[in-house]
């Protein structure tokens, strides 16, 4: 082979062809394998021939040129074959490495993220075989790991007849159910992976331990039912104000208690003010300061208008609950009640008190006729005082002008009809027997059994004299 053979050889044409096929793994290899072995044959040709042939002929020259050239050429170009082959191969397999070591952590940082999760993870094929799991649902499975690998899920945890109906039936959907372990509630949600052609690879089975957020629920749920109840019950409603924005939020109880209906009502600050009575604005605006500037609860009465426009007595007590950064109050809570009834119990307690406090002598009496109270006329009249006669009985009065028949018919009465009216004679603490017009009412309460009492006299010795 001489110089312009080798030349043609190595033109630039081939050598774009040639570096394309060393690009391959299997041409780089073939290449490799061909250089190191026409390097081996054309040395050991120069080793062997050329020492016999400069004793044989003496061309030295010749033969040198002859062998010693491609040898030479041999020996210049395989390292630069060599380096050409095996840089991008370098190359790749760094690359290829350094990619194997970012899946490895990818997959050592996705098992501890499974394992970090307090919840049961598992995965599964098809036929619903554990292909792997996470540290929570080996410990509810209460099995090794490698024990667990290639079991259907069902047999192991949670365990039952078969899979849960919403993996046999329709993984794709991911719709949670709820299965019952132990006292425990898990919320069931598979998930299925597809590849890019949409082939089913395995599916992702997470349980939700829900126990103590199914207990809590509850458990607020029955508060919440409580409160209703006691709120109801006792004309009772809170509310929950936003002190910057003025908007509040009331409980189903106060738009019932001023005829509105629950479902539409909405109210502000500048609501419940504008529709406070106006002689009683003013002291209720005070309370409220006083509640926001001293931290302290503050409780009013006042009348607000109701839905036909009517005034409904209302008892309001509230407190600062929540405060900005500023340290300003930002929130305050409390109820309101219907205190109606209230006032007009005290309306006629007032009335009554009005009454027992007229010219007529009165006497209030226990259940068992025992003296509880007296009014100013009975001691005028009688000369007894309230802590003279506190105690005893009626029966210190008695004038002994009447008979035990008498007292025997009027106790029948007032049993038979709550009432007895007649004239009596009666003793004054100074021993003067006087006549007087005696009135007596039985007091029943809500259950019909006699609690009072009470017995009004009017002295009527003027109206004796002059008949």
């Amino acid at each position: 082979m001489n110089h312009a053979q080798l030349a043609g050889i190595f033109s630039k044409h081939t050598m774009k062809q040639l570096l394309k096929f060393l690009n391959k793994p299997s041409g780089a290899v073939i290449a490799v394998g061909a250089v190191i072995l026409l390097a081996a044959l054309l040395i050991a040709a120069l080793i062997e021939h050329l020492p016999r042939t400069i004793l044989r002929d003496g061309h030295t020259a010749r033969m040198l040129f002859e062998f010693a050239g491609p040898a030479l050429l041999v020996i210049l170009v395989s390292p630069a074959l060599l380096f050409l082959v095996f840089r991008p191969m370098r190359t790749r397999l760094a690359e290829l490495g350094g990619l194997h070591n970012k899946i490895e952590q990818a997959h050592r940082e996705w098992l501890s993220a499974l394992d970090s999760v307090d919840d049961p993870i598992f995965l599964h094929d098809k036929d619903f075989r554990i292909l792997r799991c996470n540290k929570a649902y080996q410990r509810c499975a209460g099995v090794a790991y490698h024990k667990l690998l290639g079991k259907p899920y069902h047999e192991v945890f949670p365990k039952s007849h078969a899979p849960l109906p919403g993996a046999l039936h329709a993984p794709e959907k991911n719709e949670a159910e709820e299965v019952v372990v132990d006292g425990r509630i898990y919320r069931s949600r598979n998930s299925t992976i597809k590849d890019a052609q949409g082939t089913y690879l395995y599916s992702v089975h997470i349980l939700e331990d829900v126990t103590e957020t199914r207990r809590a629920r509850e458990a607020l749920r029955e508060n919440e039912e409580q409160f209703a109840l006691a709120f109801a019950a006792t004309n009772l409603a809170w509310f929950d104000l936003n002190i910057k924005s003025g908007e509040i939020r009331v409980s189903p109880e106060y738009p019932g208690m001023l005829g509105f209906d629950p479902a539409t009502f909405q109210t502000s600050l500048r609501n419940w003010i504008d529709n406070i009575h106006p002689d009683d604005r003013d002291a209720v605006l005070k309370s409220v300061n006083v509640c926001l500037s001293s931290n302290k609860p503050v409780a009013t009465e006042y009348r607000r208008r109701t839905q036909s426009g009517e005034w409904l007595w209302m008892y309001s007590s509230g407190k600062v609950v929540e405060w900005d950064d500023a340290q300003k109050p930002a929130r305050m809570a409390g109820i309101h009640m219907n205190i109606a009834e209230r006032k007009q119990a005290e309306s006629d307690l007032h009335l009554t008190a009005a009454a027992f406090e007229s010219h007529e002598s009165m006497m209030i009496t226990d259940a068992n006729g025992v003296i509880v109270r007296v009014n100013r006329a009975f001691t005028e009249n009688t000369g007894y005082t309230a802590d003279e006669i506190v105690g005893q009985t009626p029966r210190v009065l008695k004038s002994g002008r009447h008979n035990a028949e008498f007292y025997r018919t009027m106790w029948e009465t007032i049993v038979r009809t709550g009432r007895w009216r007649g004239e009596v004679w009666d003793k004054r603490k100074s021993g003067e027997i006087y006549p007087g017009l005696l009135t007596i009412s039985a007091v029943k309460g809500s259950d019909g059994g006699v609690t009072h009492y009470i017995g009004s006299h009017i002295d009527i010795t003027e109206r004796k004299a002059h008949r």
